[in-house]
């Protein structure tokens, strides 16, 4: 396995900004996707969450991103945090946009 350089969270839930939070605290760049161009705008000026967890400071390597393939280019290492009803969609877009080989 390469040595993991870049981190990608995909799900801009609570349980996603915790997954960010996390990986970046252990050092890792965190690329955190979400559907909200807003909200990833917010969280980059911010370093806050608000909309799912008021006052939960993120680490500054966490970078918020609307754009899917910007946030999972480069990464070894991607964590999916999106509700069951839109898994498939949003995984089925994490593939596409994907620099890597296969995804699994």
């Amino acid at each position: 396995m390469a040595e993991i350089v870049k981190v990608a969270v995909v799900g801009g839930g609570s349980f996603g900004t915790v997954m960010a939070n996390i990986a970046a605290g252990n050092g890792f760049p965190v690329s955190f996707w979400m559907r909200s161009d807003a909200l990833a705008e917010a969280i980059n000026r911010n370093h806050v969450n608000e909309s799912y967890l008021p006052g939960y400071a993120l680490n500054e390597r966490v970078v918020a991103t609307h754009d899917m393939a910007a946030a999972v280019y480069g990464a070894q290492l991607i964590f999916v945090a999106v509700p069951q009803q839109l898994f498939r969609a949003v995984v089925s877009e994490l593939v596409k946009s994907s620099d890597q080989g296969d995804v699994c």
